[in-house]
């Protein structure tokens, strides 16, 4: 009977130091997410949804067909007990990356660091893809909500 009471013992204390130690991790997430032209066009999006942003609103452009400036917003947020790895995301616009500022981000347990990147839309439909950590260097318990995928449309 001692003997059953041990081997139960160092079971439960093993299983807590594999809890303990699967939650002694971090694990990153969307804070908030937003796109914005000017000042005033500032809009929160959800992850799945519609934006709709006017040419009007946007904060410059370029030539060739026209493709008009908007800056995505992201606040990543580290909900893990303890601080990430230095590690870099991504945002893509139809599929094409755009320069993501800072390039890499540590993210201390409990924080939120944002990272931004300036896109430029032709008027129409768009997919916005933001990813975080796109190399994988974080292990995470929840490694499928570091992707949010919305659509842009520009409009006159």
């Amino acid at each position: 009977m001692k003997k059953i009471m041990t081997t139960l013992a160092m079971a439960l204390v093993a299983t807590v130091i594999l809890a303990a130690t699967a939650y002694a991790q971090p694990e990153i997430n969307f804070g908030r997410v937003s796109i914005a032209g000017v000042p005033a066009s500032l809009r929160t999006v959800g992850c799945g949804t519609d934006v709709n942003m006017r040419i009007a609103d946007a904060d410059g452009m370029l030539a060739g067909p026209p493709r008009y400036g908007y800056t995505v917003n992201v606040n990543v947020r580290n909900t893990g007990a303890i601080n990430t790895a230095v590690f870099v995301n991504q945002i893509l616009i139809d599929g094409a990356p755009a320069p993501v500022t800072p390039g890499s981000i540590m993210v201390p347990a409990g924080a939120m660091v944002p990272i931004k990147a300036k896109i430029y839309a032709t008027a129409g439909i768009h997919t916005i893809t933001i990813i975080l950590d796109s190399g994988a260097a974080i292990a995470e318990i929840n490694e499928g909500n570091n992707r949010c995928d919305f659509t842009l449309s520009v409009v006159p």
